[in-house]
């Protein structure tokens, strides 16, 4: 399985608070994905950002978070992102099967080429 990197675990993260807007609030989802320090200070500069909304529960020392209007722009950013290096990756497999499939009709023309030739 490949390994996954800081950036999916962080598109994984947004695209499930994007699925939950505007309904929902979230706790834990970062802390999860991240280790606790590391989300910290994630959420910290998600925050100073105005990409979530962070509401803190004093009595169950909780942060609540929700994306705001610019994180909703930034989630759907990070979806087409993700759609779009799928498109890049099968346009390079089309390519590369075309090329195969060019090729292969080349020889076969050739050969029918020879035979053509070389018949009485």
């Amino acid at each position: 399985m490949a390994e996954r990197t800081t950036a999916d675990k962080f598109r994984k993260v947004m695209v499930n608070m994007y699925k939950g807007y505007p309904r929902y609030t979230y706790f834990g989802t970062f802390e999860k994905e991240f280790g606790k320090e590391e989300a910290k200070n994630i959420i910290e500069k998600l925050r100073r950002n105005d990409i979530i909304e962070v509401d803190y529960d004093i009595s169950k020392d909780i942060h609540y978070y929700s994306l705001s209007s610019k994180g909703m722009n930034f989630a759907i950013s990070m979806i087409n992102l993700n759609f779009s290096n799928k498109i890049n990756y099968f346009s390079k497999r089309i390519y590369q099967f075309t090329k195969i499939l060019l090729v292969a009709t080349g020889g076969m023309l050739l050969f029918s080429f020879i035979q053509l030739i070389t018949s009485p």
